[in-house]
């Protein structure tokens, strides 16, 4: 008889967690139930915090220049950090350099002939600057 004692304690443990076993999965899924449900209210209210915080523009602002001309469409894989201006100017530049037999020029050449125009133009608006200025003076 002892020898059944020892085995029934257990079989009647391993039993008696069995028969708690659905108890305890229907416990899980209600608490399962109860995060996904706080886990959702809790993604709803940032939602509402957010738009109210910082709304999504409704379009791009279009940041260019009254009459800017228009850039040729872009390639699929490029970027552009240039204005559409200043895009036309390299690929001037870059039909002129070719035209001439000098070859394809490289990025270093480009950007150095963009400066170039730049602090030209940069010198002509001075100059004209100067000369209105001195046009006013004499008027007076």
């Amino acid at each position: 008889m002892p020898a059944r004692r020892s085995l029934t304690r257990p079989l009647a443990r391993i039993l008696q967690t069995l028969t708690g076993t659905p108890r305890l999965l229907r416990q899980l899924l209600k608490e399962l139930a109860a995060l996904r449900q706080e886990t959702a209210r809790q993604a709803d209210a940032l939602t509402r915090l957010v738009n109210r915080l910082a709304p999504v523009p409704a379009a791009p602002l279009d940041h260019r220049p009254a009459g800017a001309t228009e850039a040729p469409p872009p390639q699929p894989g490029d970027l552009s950090y240039l204005d559409p201006d200043e895009q036309a100017h390299a690929l001037a530049y870059v039909e002129q350099t070719e035209r001439a037999g000098l070859g394809s020029p490289t990025e270093d050449e480009i950007l150095t002939y963009l400066a170039d125009e730049h602090t030209i133009a940069l010198h002509e608006r001075l100059r004209e600057r100067e000369q209105e200025l001195a046009r006013r003076s004499t008027r007076r």
